[in-house]
């Protein structure tokens, strides 16, 4: 929820009206990020319609993020007892999380999101999805045999943008970022991908540099299918080369579906209101 010009009890009110109506409509609903940025102005009766927020939210069991406050209001928010989490601190029963960014903001709330899903789900090995890919296609298990074990750090990065290289990487474990750089010189974070994303096969069809930085948020292990060993399939197993062209183009489908599902999703909230 993006915030705008001066805030007061009224205005505080409608935006506690708008959350309850959104947490009725969509019981999935579990975290809420409003965004300060903004706020120009802020009086004391604003605080009070705070903290009844603050009672809405708990019984929603929904967890609030707060971006772009100012140091001013901060330490109001801190004279009305209003307890505040930082990032990286953690208080027992914080009512609102607070961080720098919108983009840290949205990728502690995505990462919570992952977390809270099946494990059995989350995990899903590299040769099944080589299989479901590639229509359990007999060969698929030669495909395994030519990608290389890779391990990273958190912080590492898998691909940086403008990179020439054109290998492709299977995602065993782990969960890595994609940034886009951006003119202000801040990379944006767009997405998340974890086991059983294919990594890098756009840069492989179209013969352009990478587009994107894919950095490790945490731990991770990658199969690596060099570009060379692609080029050797092309040339000398046509069969297996094919087999790889379909597991990219469904790899892709998927993500373009992917896509456009966000992007209708997007236009239902701006529709609304959101």
């Amino acid at each position: 929820l993006h915030l705008q010009g001066s805030l007061f009890f009224g205005s505080v009110e409608q935006l506690t009206t708008k959350i309850r109506e959104f947490a009725l409509a969509d019981p999935s609903i579990q975290s809420v990020v409003i965004d300060f940025s903004g706020v120009n102005s802020f009086d004391s009766s604003a605080c009070a319609a705070m903290d009844k927020l603050i009672h809405v939210l708990d019984g929603q069991d929904i967890a609030a993020h707060i971006t772009g406050v100012p140091a001013g209001l901060t330490e109001v928010f801190k004279r009305w007892g209003l307890p505040l989490a930082d990032r990286g601190r953690v208080l027992p029963n914080p009512a609102f999380h607070v961080w720098l960014t919108l983009d840290e903001a949205l990728e502690h709330c995505e990462s919570a999101l992952i977390a809270g899903h099946d494990a059995g789900k989350i995990q899903h090995g590299i040769g099944q999805t080589l299989l479901d890919l590639g229509r359990n296609h007999k060969r698929c298990g030669d495909l395994l045999a030519l990608m290389e074990q890779v391990r990273l750090a958190a912080g590492d990065a898998l691909i940086l943008a403008s990179q020439q290289e054109k290998d492709v990487f299977f995602v065993v474990s782990g969960q890595m970022g994609v940034h886009l750089p951006a003119s202000s010189g801040n990379a944006i974070r767009v997405r998340s991908m974890g086991p059983g994303t294919i990594v890098g096969e756009i840069a492989y069809l179209t013969g352009h540099p990478r587009n994107a930085d894919v950095i490790c948020e945490e731990d991770a292990e990658v199969l690596k299918l060099s570009e060379a060993s692609i080029k050797r399939l092309e040339e000398n197993d046509r069969d297996l080369a094919a087999l790889l062209m379909l597991i990219f183009s469904r790899s892709l489908a998927a993500k373009l579906a992917q896509t456009n599902s966000l992007l209708t999703y997007s236009q239902s909230l701006s529709a609304s209101g959101r």
